[in-house]
């Protein structure tokens, strides 16, 4: 059960104790937790619905440690300013790799990475039902955002030895999101090997904490799904974190 005794455990193992967070219980939000700031009195809420797993709660922690400690980039952890001109598109593309570096810094910490490691043995654990999921989707964005979650996950977020016990189900998940997209008719086999390969740079970056050069990650990534150019991509990457390019 999420507590303030909970969040205290967290925050000092993050070293985030001098932040003000509270929690909010609300039934009524569509993911398990999403996070808040209020501006005047510079306080992070973490709004959550019910739930016995911690993993949405230590994500959420980990986007305030990510963008206060590691970036000094607040905008790692707030929603985008509002603007008719918003991508919602891109956003979920976006949200998917910006988690990837958060749950890479969580798994950093001993304490921590049970939580991490054991959210993605919670989809391996139920494969069966995650694939009869996958079969029914056919948005290829919804398709990419997951391809993007697991892939960073699978690939370099779990360690080596808990990914060899799960070398099977791994292969078989990532295989049928691989199928699906190549099944919308707007992927072939060479454009998801560049997605891919765009994708596996993540191992060079993992560590960067300047926001420049991990939004140019999102960039290039997200250029490889060959719909927008490099200036729109630029252009929204500015709407959903202003003032990136002057850090």
């Amino acid at each position: 059960m999420i507590n303030e005794n909970i969040l205290d455990k967290y925050k000092k193992i993050l070293s985030i104790k001098q932040e003000k967070i509270e929690l909010k219980k609300n039934p009524l939000i569509s993911r398990q937790a999403e996070l808040d700031f209020k501006a005047s009195t510079r306080t992070w809420i973490i709004h959550y619905n019910i739930t016995q797993n911690e993993f949405p709660f230590v994500h959420e922690l980990g986007h305030i440690y990510f963008a206060v400690k590691k970036s000094g980039f607040i905008y790692f952890a707030l929603p985008p300013p509002p603007n008719p001109k918003l991508n919602r598109i891109l956003g979920g593309l976006i949200s998917n790799l910006l988690d990837g570096f958060v749950n890479y810094s969580l798994s950093e910490f001993k304490k921590i990475y049970p939580i991490i490691g054991g959210n993605v043995f919670l989809y391996l654990d139920n494969l069966r039902e995650f694939q009869k999921n996958i079969e029914n989707i056919n948005n290829l964005f919804i398709l990419l955002e997951w391809f993007i979650l697991f892939y960073l996950d699978f690939r370099f977020i779990l360690r080596e030895l808990d990914r060899n016990k799960k070398n099977q189900k791994i292969e078989s998940f990532l295989n049928s999101l691989k199928f699906k997209i190549l099944d919308s008719g707007r992927f072939n086999q060479n454009n998801l090997n560049e997605f891919i390969e765009s994708l596996n740079k993540f191992n060079e970056v993992k560590n960067e904490t300047h926001p420049i050069s991990i939004i140019t990650f999102f960039i290039e990534v997200l250029s490889n799904i060959n719909i927008w150019t490099e200036e729109e991509l630029k252009f929204q990457m500015n709407l959903f974190f202003p003032n990136f390019e002057s850090c």
